[in-house]
């Protein structure tokens, strides 16, 4: 998958290994716009003050300073920035603790051939995150709104069991959320005939809209009328 340019943070304190790690970008073909290089902590704390980061990459041990630590910073000031750990060295329990700590991969400098995909699998779980973020929000603004809807709301699956009933429904009927869910939609519907049952499922199963007046009784049997 292509991505766009991104802006890259590199926390590595040897040049010579900064410059290796420029090359294996170009050569994977990992576009970017800017690469900033930071050798200590110091540098490291004001380039995340400083500049917008799309990705990090980061030695695992560098003096008095080590990846694990860079990555509790940038988990207490940003959310979903890959960060991944560029190292010489690093044995199985060591690589355990660093994806346990928030790292989003590791790659050995021996085998650094393995950065471009790294970073691309990265990237792309970036944007998928950022998706699912989205998709969540969106939930959360339509289950207020459902929940606060000054209209009575019932789910029902396809076989005409209930699912979920909003806070408007439960003071209109006098049903709490608990005494209904699991029941058919019928034990609300007393004057709805078989026939026009039959209608309303065969229309909304077609995925269309269906309306109809009747006469339902709340939970004290008091009847009213609903618009459906």
């Amino acid at each position: 998958m292509q991505h766009a340019s991104v802006n890259i943070l590199i926390l590595e304190d040897n040049r010579w290994d900064v410059e290796l790690i420029k090359a294996e970008l170009k050569h994977a073909h990992i576009a970017y716009r800017q690469v900033f290089v930071a050798e200590n902590r110091e540098q490291f704390v004001r380039a995340l003050d400083e500049f917008p980061f799309d990705l990090i990459l980061s030695d695992y041990n560098l003096p008095q300073f080590n990846a694990i630590s860079a990555l509790q910073m940038v988990e207490q000031k940003f959310q979903d920035i890959p960060f991944i750990v560029v190292t010489g060295t690093l044995n199985e329990e060591t690589a355990v603790d660093t994806i346990k700590s928030g790292a989003w991969d590791y790659v050995l400098k021996e085998n650094m051939v393995r950065l471009g995909p790294a970073i691309n699998n990265a990237l792309t779980l970036k944007k998928q995150k950022a998706k699912l973020k989205a998709a969540r929000q969106e939930i959360r603004k339509i289950s207020s709104g459902v929940e606060q809807s000054p209209t009575a709301i019932l789910f029902a699956d396809h076989l005409g069991s209930i699912e979920y009933v909003n806070s408007r429904f439960e003071r209109m009927t006098g049903y709490t959320k608990e005494e209904v869910v699991g029941k058919d939609v019928r034990m609300l519907q007393e004057s709805l005939g078989e026939d026009v049952y039959e209608e309303m499922w065969t229309t909304v199963r077609a995925g269309k809209e269906w309306r109809h007046t009747l006469q339902n009784r709340k939970k004290d049997r008091t009847a009213y009328w609903e618009r459906l």
